[in-house]
């Protein structure tokens, strides 16, 4: 089933933009490279397609008194038809890197170069 790439391809153009935030040569390599693989990934798997948020993000979910999700808003980005995961992932890095204070480049890079930290893997955990 084809799906509408548009918001993927958003994310990882604001990942490439992040590139220039990263000090490291070699972190910024490792992280322009993730970006490629990832576009790659998309067009060779084609995963899934299924109802997606499309801005799924901490700021987008309600909470009760006692932690627990009671709601999800701002769905202007939904589509019917968006990659299975991008919204676990979103969520995920944008939550860790809200919590840390750094760019969503820098996060993401540090986890897939298994470099995230017990901490950080502990945190991504508690947010899924």
């Amino acid at each position: 089933m084809d799906y509408d790439t548009s918001a993927e391809a958003d994310f990882l153009a604001k990942m490439r933009s992040d590139l220039t935030l990263i000090e490291d040569r070699k972190v910024r390599r490792i992280a322009a490279e993730i970006i490629a693989e990832t576009e790659s990934w998309i067009n060779i798997r084609k995963p899934p397609a299924v109802r997606l948020h499309g801005d799924f993000t901490m700021a987008n979910l309600l909470f009760d008194e006692n932690g627990n999700v009671t709601a999800i808003v701002d769905w202007e980005w939904t589509r019917a038809k968006g990659c299975a995961g991008f919204d676990a992932m979103h969520v995920a890095i944008a939550a860790l890197a809200d919590h840390q204070k750094r760019d969503l480049s820098s996060i993401a890079c540090d986890l897939i170069a298994g470099e995230g930290s017990p901490q950080n893997i502990a945190y991504l955990d508690s947010v899924l």
